[in-house]
């Protein structure tokens, strides 16, 4: 296949692309000078355009990673410091697994928690790698929405790739930029994290027991990290059950009896007892009596 088109005696060239219409419409348009690498342009399902989307899409989780290790600091900021009473615990031998689930604020972070305390006591106790496990949950989701564009929007990888940009821009935005620098925030990131994985299984080729356990399994995940969690457990079901619409009705309401009793046991959990994280230790107390003698 080729077509040309005339100009000042001189015939030119270019690569036809795929569609027949843009083809037509080359040939009518006043020839260019160089109508080969015009064309070449127009192809936006090459392989070169879709390997420069996908640098492209990576462009914002370099920028805020870049960010993080020029502006993250060593320094507790707000609800860091609820964070000092669980690793001075530790360090004291006196930290319980009560400790990780009592509730901090309105929130039972308890998977969280122990990120915290495994985190402080390899980095003596540096924010700035909580910040770094913030970019790195970002990541995942990142991916997660990267195969779900894959598995909802056929077999168009251009079509992925373009989500796949915009995705990025929206999850890596700076303008979020209390989320990237405080530590604490690692609570907003594992439940998305959850819940995009258990998109992800659930659209997979996995057998429908492995599905609900995996799926089960971190929706508790999800729950116990923060309050928003919980709707981990909702936004889930109708795609497993979606996900197997063919399977028979008895096992199909088997699975659903034992989700909706998961989630029931789990909300069971988190509503039990109100008691909030004790912050009466020496190591705030004593900031705290200076801001008392000062206010003096």
């Amino acid at each position: 296949r080729r077509c040309c088109r005339y100009s000042d005696k001189k015939e030119s060239w270019f690569i036809p692309t795929a569609n027949p219409a843009l083809d037509q419409t080359l040939c009518a348009v006043p020839f260019l000078d160089d109508a080969r690498i015009f064309a070449n342009l127009m192809r936006l399902d090459s392989r070169p355009f879709r390997l420069f989307l996908f640098c492209l899409a990576l462009l914002p989780a370099v920028l805020t990673l870049w960010l993080i290790l020029k502006y993250g600091v060593d320094v507790p900021f707000w609800d860091d410091w609820e964070t000092a009473v669980l690793i001075e615990k530790f360090s004291q031998g006196t930290l319980t697994t009560a400790d990780l689930f009592v509730k901090h604020n309105e929130y039972r972070q308890f998977f969280p928690n122990l990120l915290f305390v495994l985190l402080g006591w390899m980095t003596r106790w540096d924010l700035r790698y909580q910040m770094l496990v913030s970019l790195v949950l970002a990541c995942v989701v990142s991916f997660n929405i990267y195969r779900l564009a894959q598995f909802t929007g056929g077999s168009s990888k251009l079509r992925s790739l373009v989500q796949f940009v915009v995705a990025n821009i929206l999850i890596f935005t700076p303008m979020q930029y209390e989320n990237w620098l405080m530590g604490i925030q690692v609570v907003y990131y594992v439940p998305i994290v959850c819940v995009t994985t258990c998109l992800r299984i659930a659209c997979s080729r996995l057998n429908v027991g492995t599905k609900f356990i995996t799926c089960a399994c971190l929706a508790t995940v999800s729950t116990f990290s923060s309050i928003n969690g919980i709707l981990c457990w909702v936004v889930v079901l109708p795609v497993l059950v979606r996900s197997r619409s063919q399977g028979r009705s008895l096992e199909k309401n088997w699975t659903i009896l034992a989700w909706v009793a998961g989630f029931a046991v789990s909300v069971a959990f988190y509503l039990t007892g109100d008691e909030q994280i004790a912050v009466g230790s020496a190591f705030l107390d004593q900031p705290r009596s200076e801001e008392r003698r000062v206010g003096k």
